[in-house]
């Protein structure tokens, strides 16, 4: 969109279209339509209104399976009026019905509810399908993090704790901790049920059981809400508990700082070299310095998975909250829901797209690992301590600590020291680019 306020809907629209269907104001009330409707069914399926034939269940369902921008007009047109837009939806439905065989049920459509019994299930169903989404697109990326790790698991390089060299690793194994990191979090997030609830102005069916004292409105709440594949809040104010939303936000505020985790880490080792660009003829790095392959994607996930978490963290926080029965605070910011799963889609695509432009440099890597021999003093003074050198680490330190030492240096002092033939002759054969311990099985 030309004049989009946010890049959402204009630079990166390409990244959240799939959003708009369900997210945006229409999505909205698309959703709200599906659940009056559905409501109106129940009632004639549990006798509360009469049954409804098989070409009068269709009427109504096509309502919501068809609907579409001039159904979507004709309620905003509505609102115009009644200035409440789950009002504006009811009588939507009711001048679809009116010259119908359904018109003397028109009365029922939103029978005894207040618009949170609409609204609660219509959010739920989007932030279903926003979650659908998103989990598609994080296992996305970890189908390309596997590839990457299975492809560079023996692919010795230079550990890095503190910034400092350190113990090697393999880059397939770092790459794998992340693969792991995203299923295990991924796991807790499909296991996460969404609320819903169906009772009316404060959550005790009040006017539902004055009208039908003879009907069993807890069981049909409870099975009603199910149906959706939700969990049904049985004991609520005018609106759900939030808590499961939050853990869900939160989940996917964790994920997404894995993710951020991931970026940073490859920005380092592109910065380091130890990561290669792909060259793409037509493309510019930089403005004024030719020669640059800036690592951008990666930076963009990072910022646009950041901006997700403060507003998901937000939503996690402020949704607990509310008013004796009701307020309208969490109504607006519901709204915005889609504004944090479009960041962290965006945020997710574009980590993927960089991953898609690299490869692990094994010359530089392998170059670096041979640079730092010094290294190898955890492995020799371990050794000396497993003869009994009681002072093997403060040897160490006094030999190596600060100081860039040459694989003859430490040779040498391996051939000093007062070990057996045996783990002289070991420690003797370790270079750095074969001390890696179990990277490789861990991997695998």
């Amino acid at each position: 969109m030309k004049k989009a306020v946010s890049p959402i809907d204009g630079r990166y629209e390409k990244q959240t279209k799939e959003l708009q269907e369900i997210f945006s104001e229409y999505g909205l009330q698309k959703h709200r339509t599906e659940v009056e409707i559905k409501y109106l069914l129940v009632l004639s399926k549990k006798g509360i209104i009469r049954k409804f034939n098989t070409n009068e269940k269709k009427l109504l369902e096509r309502i919501y399976t068809g609907f579409n921008e001039k159904d979507f007009r004709e309620i905003k047109n509505i609102e115009k009026t009644t200035n409440h837009d789950v009002k504006a939806v009811e009588y939507f439905i009711r001048k679809k019905i009116q010259k119908t065989s359904l018109k003397n049920v028109e009365s029922f459509v939103h029978f005894g509810l207040t618009s949170e019994d609409i609204n609660n299930l219509a959010n739920s169903a989007q932030l279903k399908k926003g979650i659908d989404l998103y989990i598609t697109n994080c296992f996305s990326l970890v189908k390309k993090l596997k590839e990457i790790s299975s492809k560079e698991k023996k692919t010795a390089m230079l550990g890095h704790t503190h910034g400092q060299p350190a113990s090697p690793t393999t880059f397939g194994k770092e790459i794998k901790i992340f693969v792991l990191r995203m299923e295990n979090s991924l796991e807790h997030l499909k296991k996460l049920k969404l609320p819903g609830k169906l009772n009316s102005a404060t959550g005790n069916y009040n006017s539902m059981q004055v009208a039908f004292p003879e009907k069993n409105w807890i069981n049909l709440s409870k099975e009603f809400v199910e149906s959706f594949g939700f969990e049904n809040k049985k004991l609520t104010t005018q609106i759900i508990p939030h808590e499961n939303i939050s853990r869900i936000f939160n989940e996917m505020a964790l994920l997404n700082n894995i993710i951020i985790d991931l970026d940073l880490d490859l920005w380092m080792y592109i910065s380091r070299g130890y990561v290669s660009q792909k060259k793409i003829s037509k493309e510019t790095g930089s403005s004024i310095m030719p020669h640059k392959i800036n690592p951008i994607q990666f930076e963009n996930s990072e910022g646009n998975l950041l901006l997700a978490n403060n507003l998901l963290s937000f939503l996690s926080s402020r949704l607990q909250k509310s008013r004796l029965q009701r307020d309208l605070t969490d109504s607006t910011i519901k709204r915005n829901y889609g504004i944090g799963f479009a960041h962290s889609l965006i945020g997710i695509k574009m980590c993927l797209n960089g991953l898609n432009r690299i490869e692990a440099n094994r010359k530089k890597i392998l170059e670096d690992l041979k640079e730092h021999p010094e290294i190898l003093s955890e492995a020799i003074q371990t050794v000396m301590r497993k003869e009994g050198n009681n002072n093997a680490y403060e040897e160490l330190k006094k030999f190596s600590r600060g100081k860039k030492l040459t694989l003859e240096e430490l040779k040498e002092f391996i051939e000093k020291c007062s070990l057996s033939k045996k783990e002289k002759d070991k420690l003797l054969k370790l270079k750095p680019e074969n001390y890696i311990g179990k990277a490789v099985e861990l991997t695998e």
